[in-house]
């Protein structure tokens, strides 16, 4: 993967963390949708697949770091564990800690 598709992944993630949010917000206030939940729960989905492809690819650079062979520019060289099991539960204390995660991490 070039580095102009690892930013496209990187964009999508951050304009969908930013429609998640804007979900949640309007849970809170108890304005919500059932079809923006609906939307919620298939971009998350989107999510936890853009967050495994990317930490795949940096766990390549930090393998090629490690051979000696030159890492990807903007590639950081350690390994990101992920939980997948996170992305699979439905409570907003997960998600939230998700999207810290990837927000510290990209």
């Amino acid at each position: 993967m070039s580095s102009p598709d690892r930013q496209h992944l990187r964009d999508e993630l951050v304009q969908l963390l930013d429609l998640q949010l804007r979900v949640l917000e309007k849970q809170v206030f108890g304005v919500v949708t059932k079809a923006e939940l609906r939307e919620y729960e298939r971009k998350h989905e989107r999510i936890c697949g853009l967050y495994n492809q990317l930490s795949k690819r940096k766990a390549a650079a930090a393998q090629r770091f490690s051979n000696g062979t030159r890492a990807v520019p903007g590639e950081a060289s350690g390994q990101e564990e992920w939980n997948a099991g996170a992305c699979s539960e439905r409570n907003n204390r997960s998600c939230r800690v998700t999207f810290r995660r990837l927000t510290e991490l990209y």
